[in-house]
Formats: structure tokens, sequence, C-alpha cells
């Protein structure tokens, strides 16, 4: 009797949960179809206002100007270049693939509503707007807003979040502080001249969007080794469906043109801004970049295959406890349960220096091609071997055979198993 009684109370248990998860699922539909439609309204009138708001603040708050250019910095790629070496270095494999993709997917989302909204920058439109840096590409929505929005609360979640060291004031602390620098980099964007109010909204709102179906739909769990294990083991599926996305993506530049003539004086604008700027990096250049380097994201999990199948042998114990600090039996961490971190980066201060040093070296010589190639090249040349394939080529060798290098260098916790991998 007492075994039904339990039995029927957890049935009701899940399928109050279950309802639940219907209930939030459905308020968000109505908030992306809300988000959608406001944003149609309201782009005209919150485009009008940014020029003169802009002018004003780059001409009596000159300082902000200066500071929103150092926000600007952790939103674009030398920025996500840095929280990659980092989460590499400190974080378990998993997170760092969870916050690459985070990051593709932005990036590319991005690139994609830039191709149908094909609006322009408020210094396309306003020659008394000062530019920091010369930027190109379509300016609806800003990526750098929906990047840093979800990026950063995607780092929140995995490094604090998701932590049970961390008590819920430390925790509520540490929202705050990443919602205001969140806030900082999107106001940037806006100081800059480089987006119009409109654009920096409506990528800070996607980016929410983004980080919640992430982890509040899919439930991207950075401590479930078998999510990442499934992931590895459907490689094939992976790619297919990245490829499709990639190529549903780009689908709108060949249906959803520009008026030449606004295309004739924006280009005009560019060109006295930025001289020799225009032909190399304008509007859909930028999409086209966005979307293709979604592939560094199909490289990274193509590299954890690699790493499963031939470094480990398919052999999951080896795997887990090297990327999870998991014993086979009653999965517990190995190391310290204090700390998150992995057997290959669970090191001491001085490996971990050496380790990053390291990485961050091999990672600087294989993205020679990204440094050293002109924006003046080949249109497609410069799209595919400074863009796509260097950044790309990286992050398959972090996610295959640089912890190996590691290793072999003595700068991972090893020793510490009897039948660890033979390096």
């Amino acid at each position: 009797m007492e075994e039904r009684l339990n039995i029927q109370e957890q049935n009701n248990e899940s399928e109050n949960t279950l309802s639940s998860k219907i209930l939030k699922h459905k308020i968000f539909l109505i908030f992306l179809f809300l988000l959608f439609t406001i944003e149609i309204f309201f782009r005209e009138f919150l485009y009008s206002l940014s020029p003169s708001f802009i002018i004003f603040i780059q001409k009596n708050l000159s300082f902000l100007f200066q500071l929103g250019n150092f926000f600007s910095f952790f939103g674009n790629e030398k920025g996500q270049f840095l929280i990659l070496v980092l989460s590499y270095n400190f974080l378990s494999t998993y997170k760092t693939i969870i916050i690459i993709f985070t990051a593709g997917l932005s990036v590319l989302i991005g690139g994609f509503l830039k191709l149908i909204y094909i609006s322009p920058r408020p210094f396309m439109t306003n020659i008394n707007i000062i530019i920091f840096n010369c930027e190109g590409g379509w300016g609806n929505p800003s990526i750098h807003s929906i990047l840093s929005t979800c990026l950063y609360l995607t780092l929140y979640k995995v490094i604090i979040a998701q932590n049970k060291n961390f008590s819920n004031n430390e925790k509520k602390n540490y929202f705050c502080f990443t919602l205001f620098f969140i806030i900082c980099i999107c106001l940037s964007r806006l100081l800059l001249g480089v987006h119009s109010i409109n654009q920096v909204i409506f990528g800070f709102c996607l980016g929410i969007s983004l980080y919640y179906i992430l982890f509040y739909i899919i439930e991207l769990n950075s401590d479930d080794y078998n999510q990442f294990y499934y992931l590895i083991i459907n490689l094939n599926k992976i790619v297919l469906y990245s490829f499709l996305t990639m190529i549903i993506a780009l689908l709108p530049y060949f249906f959803i043109k520009p008026d030449a003539n606004n295309i004739l004086i924006w280009d005009k604008i560019i060109d006295m801004k930025c001289p020799g700027y225009s032909n190399y990096k304008k509007f859909e250049y930028e999409s086209f970049a966005c979307i293709a380097t979604f592939t560094y994201v199909i490289t990274s999990f193509i590299g954890c295959y690699v790493e499963f199948y031939y470094i480990f042998n398919s052999n999951i114990s080896n795997w887990k406890r090297y990327n999870f600090n998991l014993d086979n039996e009653n999965e517990i961490n190995f190391l310290n349960n204090d700390n998150k971190n992995t057997l290959w980066n669970n090191t001491d201060i001085i490996k971990s220096l050496k380790r990053f040093i390291l990485v961050t070296i091999v990672i600087l010589i294989l993205l020679i091609p990204y440094f050293l190639i002109p924006l003046n090249w080949s249109y497609t040349f410069v799209l595919l071997f400074k863009m796509v394939f260097p950044v790309s080529f990286v992050t398959f060798i972090m996610f295959s055979y640089l912890k190996r290098i590691c290793a072999k260098c003595d700068l991972t916790n090893e020793s510490l198993f009897e039948n660890s991998i033979d390096v």
C-alpha cells in the first residue's frame, strides 16, 4: 500500500514538473513573439533618437567614449580568444565546449538576422558621429550584444550557478556583477557609434533568449558527462545539423536585397571615415564571416571525438577520470571536491601558469594566417584562409591533441592514476 502511494506521489510530482516546464516554454514563446513584434514597431523611432544621443555623449562626455572602447574589447574576437584560453586551461572540457558552442551560435544567429534586417549602423547615416575603430557589416542586431549577453551569462552558469560550493547570496552577487558587466559592453556599442539604441536592446534580448533556450529548454548541464558522451558518439548528427543550420542562415542573402541608392550613400560615408576599408569588410561580409566561422564549433566536437576514440581508445572509464574526475564505480570526484577542475588541468599554480603560456603560444602560432593575411586580398580567400580554416583548425587541435602535448610537458595530473592513458 505504501509503495503504491509513493509511486503515485512520484507520478504526481513528475506530472507537475512537466506541466510547469510546458507553462514556462509557452511564456517564453510569447516573449519571443513580443520581442520581434515590438522591435518592428519601435525600430525606426529608437534608431532616429540614436545619432543625437551618441553625438551628445561623444562631445560632452568624452571619457565615456574611451571607457566604451575598453568594454567593447570583451565582446569582440580578441575578448573571445582570452575567454577561450582561460576556459580551456581552468575549466572542464565540457564547460569549454558549452562556452564555444554558445559563442558560435550567438554569432551565427546575429549574422543570419543581419542579412534579414539589412539595417545600417548609425555612423553610416550621420557623418557627425565619431567612430573609434572601423567596422563594417549591417547593424541590426548588435552581435556584440547577443554574444556578450549569452556568453557571460553562460560563464556565470557553468562556473557559479552550477557550483554547489557557492551560497545563494554569493550567486546573487555574482549574477548582479555579470549583468552589470554585460550592460556595460552593450552600452559601449552605442557610445562608439557603431550601433543604435534599438540594435543594442534587440541584441541584448536575443542573448537572454538564447541563454534560456540552452539552459532551460535544452537543459545543458556542464557537470553531466552523459550529455557530453552523447554528443561525442552522435558526431555525425551534430555535423549534419550544423551545416544545415549554416546553409539556412545564408539563405536571406539570396532573397533579401538592400536599396542600391542607400548602398552608394553608405559606401561613400564608410570610405570617408575609413579610407580603403569599404571594399574589404562591409555589409554582407561580416554576416558571411559570422556564419562560416561556426565551423569552429563543429571542429571542437570532432576534436573531442578524436580524443575519445583514438587517444582513449573508447575507454570510457579513463575518459571520465580525465575529463570529469569521476571514478568509474561510484562516480565521485577523485580530486579536491572544492573545485570542479579536471584531471588534466587541476594542477598547482606553477603548472597552471606554464600550461596557460604553452597553450597560448601554440594557439597563436596556429593563428598566424589570421594575423598576417590582410583584408585587401581576395574576398573568398580572406574569408576562408584568414577566418574559417585557422580558427577551425585551432579548436580541433585544442580538443584532440593539445592536452596530450601538455601531458608530455608534465603539466597535467595524470600521474595520480595508475591507469592513466599512455603519453
